[in-house]
């Protein structure tokens, strides 16, 4: 997992079954992210989308 300029990655390598998250941050109180998954590693797909939204 690392966050960097702005954008959370997060990965889980496995063979057979691989993941990863892209999330960018916007002013401190939204992510807007996504997910996709790889079955040998090379050819990802998307998964799902999904955003979040901190209430005041």
């Amino acid at each position: 997992m690392n966050v960097e300029d702005g954008v959370w990655r997060l990965w889980r390598t496995e063979p057979g079954f691989s993941q990863r998250f892209t999330g960018y941050l916007a002013d401190c109180s939204r992510i807007a992210g996504l997910w996709e998954r790889s079955a040998d590693g090379e050819r990802w797909e998307l998964d799902f989308e999904l955003a979040y939204h901190r209430e005041s």
